[in-house]
């Protein structure tokens, strides 16, 4: 007998659409296709941008959304937030870490910015000849309890690496370093991240570990 199909963890009742492209978001057709599409169109509009223009962006250390997103750059930078808040929810679903992934999943139905998700731009240096396209290892930080504090994952799709952290409230926890872009914010210009380093404990817990 075949296995059981997986079930969409947006709608919890169809199953997974296994002809998305595996990189992205993993979801049922229905909510592929009214859900994170928009996500997903803003999202290569973006990378576009990036990618033509990213020889001037590197030596600025930045970039302005309003040059991707002319009409509105608020939206445009609230799409991609979205695009990849689903693609860390799909990880962590597919890994069944023991994260509550409803705040997820209610950023993506309602459209609205998930609080506790940042993204980070930046230089994928990749060396010639290596990858072009690569998705991360999933990496958590959980404390003495077993509960997910942080997890960060990495997208590449040269020449631009996203770092997508997700960071509990009230852990004690640093971000990884370099600036988080976040659509509350609200600002524009978008400055680029280091392309290593990770959330990190504080001096003064000692019960985390990786």
């Amino acid at each position: 007998m075949s296995p059981e199909p997986r079930v969409c963890w947006i709608c919890q009742k169809r199953a997974f659409d296994r002809t998305r492209d595996a990189g992205g978001p993993q979801c049922c057709r229905e909510c592929g296709n009214k859900v994170i599409e928009p996500f997903e169109f803003a999202w290569k509009k973006l990378h576009s941008y990036l990618t033509a223009h990213w020889a001037d962006i590197v030596k600025l250390g930045r970039f302005d959304l309003s040059k991707a997103f002319p009409q509105d750059s608020r939206i445009g930078a609230l799409r991609v937030h979205l695009y990849f808040v689903a693609a860390l929810g799909t990880r962590l679903a597919t890994e069944a870490v023991g994260l509550d992934l409803e705040p997820f999943v209610s950023s993506l139905l309602e459209r609205r910015p998930h609080a506790d998700v940042s993204l980070f731009v930046a230089d994928a240096r990749v060396d010639p000849g290596g990858l072009r396209l690569y998705d991360s290892d999933l990496h958590l930080l959980r404390n003495q309890d077993e509960e997910v504090h942080s997890a960060l994952w990495y997208h590449l799709a040269h020449p631009v690496t996203i770092k997508v952290n997700y960071l509990k409230p009230g852990a004690p926890l640093c971000p990884p370093p370099g600036h988080p872009w976040h659509p509350v914010r609200q600002r524009k210009l978008v400055m680029l991240s280091p392309y290593r380093g990770e959330a990190t404990r504080r001096d003064t817990l000692q019960s985390l570990r990786i």
